[in-house]
């Protein structure tokens, strides 16, 4: 009597939890180990219930479907399975796209809420369908790159073919090109206000252009005359104090003699000075 009333208090402690969305998993094991000894008594197959962590791991892997580096039959295969459920027509356009959403990974839930917040959310189920293909399968606009040896006219021409095969905004292309590491001249034609793609790419392809001239010019080499020194004309009027010739300063006199001869007449002097002073003093 005792068991069965605990039984039975268990039981409504689980459903008041189901009613409130809550689960508490000791219950709930409690309650499938008895409901499988009745039916082995009843001789009736017991109902296999899922165990708590097991769900949270099942819907865990179930959230993280549509990611990137995707082949495109699997995301279109994913797509088709969802598509497929009763429910699903009655959603809206946006809970459609939420829940596809929900089962992404970090990346594609930052590319969707990019799209959100700056009102570019596309207007159709089928076009949300494309993007979500060109994200995943790596297609789209944001993985296309310049390469190294591209011109930048071609690259843009590039982007402006995707735009127009994808139906892409131009503004979509300019934010593009603005997040480029491009000389600063190209930046400054990125960044104009009110300028069109077709214009960005006429100035692009012109300063190539000019570029390219600059490039084929060789610059001429000046050729420079000595300049002679006014001293030089002057010189012949000059006297060496050291050798007593004309035609240079005493600092630049090559006659070893006479510098010795210079340096021995000025101690001699120095001598005579200092007899003189002591003299003088005395």
């Amino acid at each position: 009597m005792l068991f069965r009333n605990h039984l039975y208090s268990v039981r409504k402690a689980a459903q008041v939890n189901e009613q409130a969305g809550k689960s508490n998993p000791k219950d709930k094991s409690f309650v499938d180990k008895v409901e499988v000894q009745e039916a082995n008594q009843m001789g009736q197959p017991a109902t296999k219930n899922v165990v708590f962590s097991d769900y949270r791991s099942s819907t865990a892997v179930q959230r993280c479907v549509f990611r990137r580096n995707m082949k495109e039959r699997e995301v279109k295969r994913e797509v088709f399975m969802l598509e497929g459920d009763e429910n699903f027509e009655a959603l809206t356009l946006r809970s459609k796209m939420t829940l596809l959403v929900k089962r992404s990974s970090d990346d594609v839930k930052n590319w969707f809420y990019d799209m959100g917040i700056e009102e570019n959310l596309p207007d159709s189920w089928n076009e949300f369908k494309k993007s979500l293909i060109d994200h995943c399968c790596g297609s789209g606009l944001d993985n296309m790159i310049k390469y190294r040896e591209e011109l930048w006219s071609q690259y843009c021409i590039g982007l402006r073919s995707m735009a127009s095969e994808k139906n892409i905004n131009e503004e979509e292309v300019l934010k593009k090109l603005r997040k480029e590491y491009a000389p600063k001249t190209l930046q400054v034609i990125f960044y104009s206000f009110g300028i069109s793609l077709k214009d960005v790419i006429e100035r692009v392809e012109e300063w190539e252009l000019f570029i390219e001239t600059q490039a084929s010019v060789k610059p001429r080499k000046k050729t420079f005359k000595p300049v002679k020194d006014i001293r030089e004309v002057q010189k012949p009027k000059v006297t060496c104090y050291k050798c007593k010739m004309e035609g240079h300063y005493s600092n630049e006199c090559k006659n070893n003699s006479a510098k010795l001869n210079s340096f021995e007449r000025t101690k001699t002097e120095d001598c005579k000075l200092d007899t003189m002073y002591v003299i003088v003093v005395v």
